[in-house]
C-alpha cells in the first residue's frame, strides 16, 4: 500500500517541481528589483547599444535625480531596450499593468497601446510634451534630429543625439488646479492632455472634497486664469512650482517639492496602487488618483519634504500563512516517521 501511494504522489511531486521551475523564472525575468541591468548583461555588444550605454551614463552623471528616458530607436527590441539597457521608459510589454494606468493610457494616450492593454510603444505616438512631463520623462534620445519645439538638444555621443525636454521636473509635477474625471469625460484626449500644465484631473468624490477645502482656505489658482491670493484677499506673490526627487533601492523615493498655492496637487507618476504610502515633512497624507493612474496629494503652498515608500499590503498575513505551511509540513512528515516505525 505504501510503495503504491508512492508512485501516485510521484508525478504530483514531479508537476510541482515543473511548476516551481516556470513560476520561478517567470517571476525573476520580470521583477524589476531582481532584474537588474548588473543581474541581466547584455548578450552582446553592438556599437549602436554602446552608444546609449554613453549616453546613459553621461545623463547620470549631469542628473542625479530620480526621471525616466525615453527613445525613438531600437537596440534590441522595441519593448524590452530598458531592461536591457538599464534605464527608466514609459514603453513596455506589461501583461499585468495596474488597472488605472490602462485608464490613463486608454483616456489619454490610446496611441501608445498596441492592442488592449499588454503592450506601451512610445515610438508609436511620441509628440505628447506635457503626458512625457506628468510621466516624469525628461530625456529623449534619437539617432535623428528631432524638430519637436518643446524639446532641445544638450549633446551628441557618436550618432546618439540626447534631448531635453523643456520644463520637465522629473515623477514628480505640481499643479495648482483639477478638473473632475466626469467634466474631463467630455474632453477629446488632445484637450484634455492640453489641461495637464495646469490641472490634475481626479475623480468626482475627490473634486468635491478639494472645492471645499479650496473654499475653506480661499488660497488656490482653479487654472482658470484667476491668481492666487492670501486670506485677505489680496494678491500673493508665489514661488514657481517645481520637484526634485531621488530613488532610493526600488520601493521608495525621498526629496522636495516647491507648491506656488495652498491647496495644490501634486502628481506621482507612480500606479495608484494599494501600498504605497506618502509622507510630506514627517506627517503620513492622504491620496487619491490623479490623472487616471498615479497617485495625488494636497500641500499647501512652500517648500516641503516628501518621501513615498511601497509596503507589500498584506505581507504580515502571506509570511503567517507561509509559516503555517512550514509548520504544518514538519508537523506531516514527524507523525509519518512515527507511523513507519510502528509499522
Amino acid at each position: 500500500s505504501t510503495k503504491k501511494d508512492q508512485k501516485a504522489l510521484m508525478p504530483i511531486a514531479l508537476a510541482a517541481l515543473v511548476a516551481s521551475s516556470v513560476f520561478d523564472g517567470f517571476m525573476v525575468t520580470n521583477h524589476r528589483s531582481w532584474t537588474s541591468s548588473e543581474t541581466f548583461p547584455d548578450a552582446s555588444q553592438s556599437q549602436s547599444s554602446t552608444e546609449t550605454q554613453e549616453a546613459l551614463s553621461w545623463i547620470r552623471a549631469n542628473d542625479d535625480s530620480f526621471y525616466r528616458v525615453e527613445k525613438l530607436y531600437t537596440d534590441w527590441t522595441r519593448l524590452d531596450d530598458s531592461l536591457i539597457e538599464g534605464y527608466s521608459g514609459v514603453a513596455s510589454y506589461n501583461s499585468t499593468l495596474d488597472s488605472d494606468v490602462i485608464d490613463f493610457y486608454r483616456q489619454l494616450w490610446p496611441n501608445m497601446l498596441v492592442g488592449d492593454s499588454a503592450y506601451q510603444e512610445y515610438i508609436n505616438d511620441p509628440d505628447h510634451p506635457e503626458l512625457l512631463r506628468m510621466l516624469g520623462v525628461k530625456y529623449l534620445l534619437s539617432r535623428d534630429d528631432l524638430d519637436f519645439s518643446w524639446a532641445h538638444e544638450i549633446n551628441q555621443i557618436g550618432n546618439t543625439r540626447i534631448y531635453k525636454i523643456n520644463e520637465a521636473c522629473g515623477v514628480a509635477t505640481v499643479v495648482t488646479g483639477s478638473i473632475s474625471e466626469s467634466d474631463a469625460s467630455n474632453l477629446a484626449p488632445g484637450s484634455k492632455e492640453a489641461i495637464l500644465s495646469t490641472c490634475a484631473i481626479v475623480p468626482d468624490r475627490t473634486y468635491s472634497q478639494l472645492m471645499e477645502n479650496i473654499s475653506a482656505t480661499n488660497s488656490i489658482d482653479d487654472g482658470n486664469g484667476r491668481a492666487a491670493t492670501s486670506s485677505e484677499g489680496k494678491t500673493a506673490t508665489l514661488s514657481p512650482s517645481s520637484a526634485m526627487l531621488n530613488l532610493r533601492g526600488s520601493s521608495s523615493i525621498c526629496g522636495t517639492i516647491t507648491a506656488a498655492a495652498d491647496n495644490s496637487i501634486v502628481c506621482l507618476a507612480i500606479p495608484h496602487t494599494s501600498g504605497w504610502k506618502v509622507v510630506v515633512d514627517g506627517s503620513p497624507v492622504e491620496t487619491f488618483r490623479a490623472n487616471y493612474g498615479f497617485i495625488g496629494f494636497t500641500v499647501s503652498a512652500g517648500q516641503h519634504s516628501i518621501a513615498a515608500h511601497f509596503e507589500a499590503p498584506n505581507a504580515h498575513i502571506s509570511v503567517m500563512v507561509a509559516g503555517l505551511g512550514v509548520l504544518l509540513t514538519v508537523i506531516s512528515c514527524i507523525i509519518e516517521a512515527h507511523r513507519n516505525r510502528v509499522r
